[in-house]
């Protein structure tokens, strides 16, 4: 049996008028498997991580991600 490893999910959100990113968000599991039945367990769960998290904007203009 293969030894738990850390693996993560990451987005990036970019400000496509200036083709920048402005945040990271990501969220981390920590599992045991093959590469691909690691791979597959990410892009299964990619869907419900991105939309659990949020941005917005303080009162300086930054940016920040919620919930990552």
């Amino acid at each position: 049996m293969s030894v738990p490893e850390v693996i993560i999910n990451l987005w990036d959100y970019a400000d496509e008028e200036q083709q920048i990113i402005v945040s990271l968000a990501g969220r981390a599991y920590i599992v045991q498997g093959t590469d691909e039945e690691k791979t597959a367990l990410l892009q299964k769960l990619a869907v419900t991580d991105f939309v659990m998290t949020a941005l917005y904007q303080d009162d300086y203009g930054e940016i920040h991600v919620l919930g990552a």
